[in-house]
């Protein structure tokens, strides 16, 4: 700097400017002079006060995102700004540098070079030079022949919402497109509908030079002019292949109301590359990005080999729209995004999530929110520019909710009764899946009736225990009286006769030669739905199944009714995994071969939305949402026996003399990793069989 001061103009410097590579002096500059000037870069501004762009002003921006993520402003929504500040009768002229996205404040300055620029937040994300004149109107293109094309936005080949879907028919050809336009919009948004004629997501039929990779979106606009007062009903549009600008594609465009073009302008479209989501089929991208539905095997990451890889630049090219990486895979700021990408990929295939569901926690475990009880470790390592995760040892059931719950309830420290129940879960419930973790959250901690089929004696007791836990709401389940005296009757009878513990009320019964049982029980339970003190679990059909493939298919209407009356959600629910597809001769406790079962809870049935349907209706709602849960109904398998398991059963039981079941409830107390003390007692007479829990 060879000067510096303040004048009447404002700051101002002067300095002289080299520039050098490898020692050697290449360019230099004498004099280079700046002046500090109020406002932003520009000149003097057209628009001061500015525009407040947000989605609570603005809702149709929600409906333009380019991604599927994030909500921009559309190219011609700058150009119908700038007219309206130029008040010119066209633009000869206008390139978006950035993109506009809410919330932000938009300004519009006239340059001194006469060109004229919309800023959002100081920043200039467009500029343009009005048009001096107009000029006459040019003759309308003919209409093209051709078969209609597919509805775009339904394809998923365009991004737009609502707001924005004005296109009524389309045809396409190898050089160009026709289309009808519903113009009962505002302005900004016919001029951005004329461009929805284009097939941006894969232009080779029109300009053969463009990679099978890249999606085009505008960047310019040449020659705008607008002839009269905006048109309504149904407009005329054309698209034709202008050849290449500069490298990229050009397309002359024209919006026609009737006989005359009420706008016409060129439009000169930028290439990014699509990315590995953007290349998948548009259906699968469109659930991917706007919908956060999983996909298999598509992600950012490579997939492979029992390993998922990412480089920094993978990233990169995928986020030309900043904040679509980070919006799409749901990162909290601060966090390395390669690293965090990597591993929500990972483990989102795992576990057969969407990535965003994936939250990463500490010592390498991440977990997803549909799975609450099931959290996945990987390893991280870095391996040059990339990040490799694999899996890592120590998967478990983790039941750490749960057991909070119950420490708050029953507040007896280590007892045997949970190490014996959480045993149980971890033995049998491979896994709890959420089908709508928002919608659950929803309702968390507040009274539902969970309404669901019957596969074995055991998920009752284990389903009250850990949706109790999770929902943070004791849950009661409705049992025939004949099981009060069966063995999971006396275990649940003994269980809570431990000193100092208070029966939550896991289980009720009623007998179906009492008229008045049933009636009696669900104004019982319904009283305490309403006052917030319990949810409800039934077994709709009221008996376990033999096979595991035959639907839900009959169900009492009391039970919706009950949920309805007490302002509580019905939320369905299917135990699936845990039997065989042939009919078994008698009904089972446990699963299978003693192996697993995977409970799927629905989203929430509200009782408004139920009490609106007919009797007729809301129970085939009902029926319908359980049997729509999980793996389809006519492809449902058992899960694999545990064959080490079941065999030291039988060893025990043989041995000892006592029931099967007895025999399972032992083994499962000698997989605690750290039995409580009277546990470890009882494990430690490994020459009789266990005594009832209490005695």
């Amino acid at each position: 700097i060879t000067e510096a001061g303040v004048d009447d103009l404002g700051p101002y410097a002067v300095a002289d400017a080299f520039l050098w590579v490898d020692d050697r002096r290449i360019y230099s500059a004498k004099g280079v002079a700046m002046r500090v000037l109020p406002g932003s870069p520009g000149g003097a501004q057209v628009d001061a006060s500015g525009e407040r762009l947000s989605l609570e002003t603005h809702s149709w921006l929600g409906d333009h995102r380019p991604t599927w993520t994030l909500p921009a402003l559309p190219l011609l929504s700058m150009a119908d700004r700038l007219l309206d500040a130029t008040g010119a009768p066209g633009l000869d002229e206008l390139t978006v540098y950035t993109w506009a996205v809410p919330p932000t404040t938009l300004t519009v300055e006239a340059g001194d070079d006469g060109t004229t620029s919309l800023l959002a937040d100081g920043r200039v994300v467009a500029r343009g030079r009005a048009a001096g004149a107009a000029q006459p109107a040019p003759p309308p293109l003919p209409p093209l022949l051709g078969p209609e094309a597919p509805n775009p936005y339904e394809a998923g080949t365009l991004f737009h919402g609502p707001a924005f879907q004005r296109l009524r028919a389309l045809v396409v050809t190898d050089g160009g497109a026709s289309a009808l336009l519903d113009a009962d919009c505002p302005r900004e948004i016919l001029l951005d509908a004329a461009t929805h004629a284009i097939p941006h997501d894969d232009l080779r039929p029109w300009f053969s030079s463009v990679p099978s990779d890249a999606a085009a979106y505008p960047l310019r606009i040449e020659g705008l002019q607008i002839w009269g007062a905006t048109p309504t009903g149904t407009v005329r549009c054309e698209a034709r292949a202008a050849g290449m600008a500069g490298g990229l594609p050009r397309v002359d465009l024209q919006i026609i109301d009737g006989e005359r073009v009420w706008c016409a302008f060129s439009l000169v479209e930028v290439l990014v590359p699509k990315g590995p989501v953007g290349l998948a089929a548009p259906a699968d991208r469109v659930a991917f990005l706007r919908d956060r539905r999983p996909v298999p095997g598509l992600g950012l990451s490579r997939l492979g080999d029992g390993e998922t890889r990412l480089s920094a630049d993978e990233i990169q090219a995928s986020d030309w729209l900043p904040g679509t990486v980070a919006a799409a895979y749901a990162l909290t700021e601060g966090a390395d995004p390669v690293e965090r990408v990597a591993i929500k990929d990972h483990v989102a295939q795992r576990l057969g999530v969407h990535p965003a569901e994936v939250a990463v926690e500490g010592e390498g475990w991440a977990r997803a929110a549909s799975l609450p009880l099931t959290p996945w470790r990987v390893s991280t390592e870095r391996e040059g520019g990339e990040v490799v995760v694999r899996d890592a040892p120590g998967r478990q059931v983790d039941l750490s909710a749960v057991l909070d719950h119950w420490d708050r309830w029953f507040d007896l420290g280590r007892w045997p009764v949970e190490d014996l129940f959480y045993g149980l879960i971890r033995r049998f419930v491979r896994q709890v899946r959420l089908e709508d973790p928002a919608a659950w959250e929803a309702w968390r901690g507040r009274s539902v009736v969970y309404l669901a089929n019957h596969q074995v004696g055991i998920e009752s007791l284990l389903f009250s225990i850990a949706l109790s836990g999770l929902s943070g709401v004791n849950t009661v389940t409705l049992a025939k009286e004949e099981h009060r005296r069966s063995w999971l009757g006396d275990l649940i009878r003994e269980s809570f006769t431990w000193p100092g513990a208070r029966d939550p009320g896991v289980i009720t019964y009623f007998d179906r030669q009492d008229r008045e049982s049933l009636p009696r029980i669900i104004a019982e339970l319904a009283a305490e739905l309403a006052g917030g003190a319990k949810s409800v679990m039934v077994h709709v059909e009221g008996t376990r199944s033999l096979e595991c493939r035959t639907p839900v298919q009959k169900m009492s209407g009391a039970f919706i009714d009950m949920a309805i009356g007490a302002g509580a959600a019905v939320v369905p629910v299917r135990f699936a995994g845990a039997l065989p597809v042939e009919p078994m001769a008698e009904r089972i406790e446990f699963p299978i071969g003693l192996g697993g079962q995977d409970i799927y809870v629905g989203r929430p049935l509200s009782p408004d939305a139920l009490a609106a349907m007919t009797y007729k209706d809301r129970k085939a709602a009902v029926l319908d949402a359980i049997n729509g849960l999980g793996p389809d109904q006519a492809e449902e398998t058992p899960i694999p026996s545990d064959e080490a398991f079941a065999a030291s059963v039988r060893r025990w039981a043989d041995e000892s003399g006592v029931r099967h079941e007895d025999a399972v409830l032992r083994k499962v107390l000698e997989e605690a990793e750290s039995p409580s003390e009277p546990t470890a007692l009882q494990l430690s007479k490994s020459e009789l069989p266990a005594p009832p829990v209490g005695a």
